[in-house]
């Protein structure tokens, strides 16, 4: 008997505790019965996610037809993950440095052009330039080259024959083009080095010419969209489809450029409450808000709030405070939110083009974080439970 009495207290507190289960306020998710609207009973209501989204600097901008309009027109910032272009090198004649070969051809005078004897090829007695800069010319002696193009090799060497041979005809070329270098390296399986020659050279021309495959993928490089480009000790964040379908034009590299393959910066990432959560590689053409849900399987539709999907877009920048010119860091960003709920939402998802390192993010319904918080006191409900029937089965 006083066992049984002992033990009423825990029956009656295990009774009190699911009536507060039932009806309190103070799980997390969950007001009681009358404080609100039937509709908003939830912690975590789409209005309350938004102003928590606008307390951390985020602006939030509804996807509408009208939104869409504006981010698709001709107003669109497709720089916002590209960043600032370099400006192009000058194109003009190719400038010969230490380890090109050059083909020299003085008319008339064999003995000159292919001094080692007839049986000789034209690409076999080619002159390398030295370390130095320089090259050996008969009855020129050694030239002074690096530096200098080909038309200004030519009137060296027309102006040191002119001294033994009346009226030279000299033409030079370059065989190979071996001092000046771009090098490609990043995601890939074989980084590569290509030359810099007379012809202007691209971005997309370096990557095709590279022929390595990236690392962990089928792809070749020819497939890659992003790159970074390294460049005087700067370092440009280049999107090529979002370059092209903007109106700009090739990129062209110069000597000691640095490309660097990175496979990670042409993704979005999708999380939250769908099916999978994932990272999904851009396309080249158009990346919609709808490729992206379809790619993560669709929402999760036992714990997902369809009325808050959010597209989160910006970046950590510093910017110039009052304080003595001080700077400090901020976020510069939008939410865009789409609410799924309606009809014409997924017409809307799939009018919305995503950019690189997009985050979509699929809020959960409030329902689920009352059931987690539920969820955290099952064990301690169940052990009351099951000490009360051990009881009960004892007395019987």
């Amino acid at each position: 008997e006083q066992f049984r009495m002992t033990l009423m207290p825990a029956r009656t507190f295990t009774l009190c505790l699911l009536a507060a289960v039932a009806g309190c306020g103070s799980l997390p998710g969950f007001d009681s019965p009358g404080e609100r609207e039937s509709s908003s009973r939830w912690y975590g209501r789409l209005d309350q996610r938004i102003e928590s989204a606008e307390a951390y600097g985020l602006r939030v901008l509804p996807i509408d037809p009208e939104l869409i309009l504006q981010l698709n027109g001709p107003s669109q910032d497709t720089n916002f993950w590209r960043g600032a272009l370099p400006e192009d090198p000058d194109v003009g004649e190719y400038v010969i440095g230490p380890t090109d070969i050059l083909a020299i051809i003085v008319y008339g005078h064999p003995d000159i052009t292919n001094p080692a004897g007839l049986t000789q090829t034209m690409e076999s007695s080619g002159r390398v330039v030295d370390s130095n800069g320089q090259i050996f010319v008969p009855f020129a002696g050694n030239l002074e080259v690096a530096g200098l193009t080909a038309t200004g090799v030519r009137n060296l060497i027309t102006d040191r024959l002119s001294r033994v041979i009346n009226d030279p005809q000299v033409d030079v070329r370059v065989m190979q083009f071996r001092s000046q270098k771009v090098f490609v390296t990043g995601d890939l399986e074989q980084p590569c080095t290509v030359p810099v020659t007379d012809a202007p050279l691209s971005i997309v021309d370096a990557l095709t010419m590279c022929q390595a495959q990236v690392t962990g993928s089928t792809m070749d490089i020819a497939g890659v969209d992003s790159v970074l480009l390294l460049r005087d000790g700067n370092t440009y964040f280049i999107n090529l489809s979002l370059l092209y379908r903007s109106g700009g034009g090739p990129v062209l590299l110069q000597n000691a450029d640095r490309l660097i393959v990175d496979n990670r910066f042409n993704r979005v990432f999708v999380i939250g409450e769908f099916a999978e959560q994932t990272t999904v590689t851009i396309s080249a053409g158009n990346f919609t808000l709808a490729d992206a849900i379809a790619a993560a399987g669709g929402l999760d539709l036992d714990t997902a709030d369809p009325g808050a999907i959010f597209v989160l877009r910006g970046v950590i920048e510093r910017e110039l405070t009052d304080e003595a010119e001080g700077t400090t860091a901020g976020i510069r960003a939008d939410a865009y939110h789409l609410d799924a709920r309606s009809v014409d939402a997924m017409i809307l998802a799939d009018q919305f083009e995503l950019q690189p390192r997009d985050i979509v993010y699929a809020a959960p319904a409030s329902l689920v974080n009352f059931n987690r918080a539920l969820a955290q006191l099952t064990p301690s409900i169940d052990a009351l439970f099951r000490t009360v029937i051990i009881f009960d089965r004892i007395n019987d």
